[in-house]
């Protein structure tokens, strides 16, 4: 019986963009997964002026700041949204690896699903979104000799 090859889902994404690649190994070939491909939603400017408050002691007032920032929330909600799309490939592969932007990444850690977690192989903390498939394996492949 001939051995079955291993398959590998590749994650490149940013707090805009998210590209999903497949290979057999990594420093191999990849071939991206355009259908698959996710852009955030546009970020509406927001004329609205901050909330204010009265000063305790006299007349003046104060704005009130957000907790987050419109972008951070556009951020959080599209790295839930990556995360969801990833669970649902990832039940078609063997492993994954993931390549975000630092802070995505963390996002990113913290909708997967546990399963998707487990089949993990490597995250590389690197921004390789505007990277075309043969780019991202060498850069994959340099990282993983250095390991």
């Amino acid at each position: 019986m001939p051995l079955r090859r291993k398959r590998i889902l590749f994650l490149a994404a940013d707090g805009a963009r998210a590209r999903f690649f497949e290979g057999a190994r990594i420093g191999g070939p990849l071939k991206e997964l355009r259908a698959r491909e996710m852009r955030a939603a546009p970020l509406a400017p927001s004329r609205a002026r901050p909330a204010r408050g009265h000063d305790r002691l006299g007349p003046a007032r104060h704005a009130i700041e957000p907790r987050q920032t419109p972008r951070a929330a556009a951020e959080a909600r599209f790295a839930r949204t990556v995360a969801q799309a990833t669970e649902r490939l990832a039940a078609r592969y063997d492993e994954l690896v993931i390549c975000a932007a630092p802070v995505f990444l963390g996002q990113l850690r913290e909708h997967l699903a546990e399963a998707v977690a487990a089949k993990v192989k490597m995250e590389v903390p690197k921004d390789y979104v505007g990277q075309d498939g043969p780019a991202l394996s060498a850069a994959l492949a340099k990282i993983a000799l250095a390991i």
